[in-house]
């Protein structure tokens, strides 16, 4: 047998040990949730089934055949990347998109720059 080849170890059902974490986490998430005595059964039952699908997601999905898992963190870096806040006066902080105009707007015109004179 090859010592060489870098695959990751499967535990149960396909599953690496991090994508059966994802599931155990979330199917323990949904007990919790399920058990909230506080909330009526009919007011439990949507959340149980997002906590576990998002779970069976993490898990199991692909996207582009890529895990979903790592697919959700390059999205997110992509949208961290390419996109700020920006704060502005008696408003609600906003999405922009970060550009080379964006970055010229804020920048001081040429001619008014302060000197420390």
């Amino acid at each position: 047998m090859p010592q060489d080849v870098d695959l990751e170890d499967k535990l149960i059902y396909g599953l690496t040990p991090v994508r059966f974490g994802y599931l155990v986490v979330a199917a323990l998430a949904a007990v919790m949730v399920w058990n909230l005595t506080a909330l009526p059964p009919y007011g439990r039952l949507p959340g149980c089934i997002v906590l576990c699908a998002a779970g069976a997601v993490l898990g199991w999905g692909r996207f582009a055949g890529r895990p979903a898992d790592r697919f959700l963190a390059d999205a997110l870096l992509f949208v961290g990347r390419s996109y700020r806040l920006r704060r502005r006066r008696r408003r609600w902080s906003e999405m922009v998109p970060i550009s080379l105009r964006t970055i010229d707007d804020q920048s001081p015109p040429a001619g008014k720059e302060s000197r420390g004179d």
